[in-house]
């Protein structure tokens, strides 16, 4: 369980080429099946299969998702801080 933990984590983070390696794809491909997501996983194998520039645009994405328009992100990773009047974390929204 912690090593999935740690995978998400890791799938939070800035999107990087020196995270971003086969085995995190060969993981992620893994996980996707397993939810029965089985149309993203092929699209994500492949773009990866045709050398597609896939860096970029992920990284446009997290910026768009998680940091762009502090404070009402559209995905933001510490919701609460963000939703309950006092900036709290982990408070009663989370």
């Amino acid at each position: 369980m912690a090593e999935i933990y740690r995978f998400l984590a890791q799938s939070m983070r800035y999107p990087s080429p020196d995270w971003m390696q086969p085995d995190y794809f060969s993981a992620l491909n893994t996980f996707l099946v397993e939810l029965g997501w089985d149309a993203e996983a092929q699209t994500i194998r492949q773009a990866i299969a045709e050398g597609a520039d896939w860096l970029e645009p992920v990284q446009v994405e997290h910026t768009r998702l998680f940091v762009n328009a502090v404070p009402s992100v559209v995905a933001p990773p510490y919701g609460s801080i963000y939703l309950s009047a006092d900036g709290m974390l982990y408070g009663p929204s989370a």
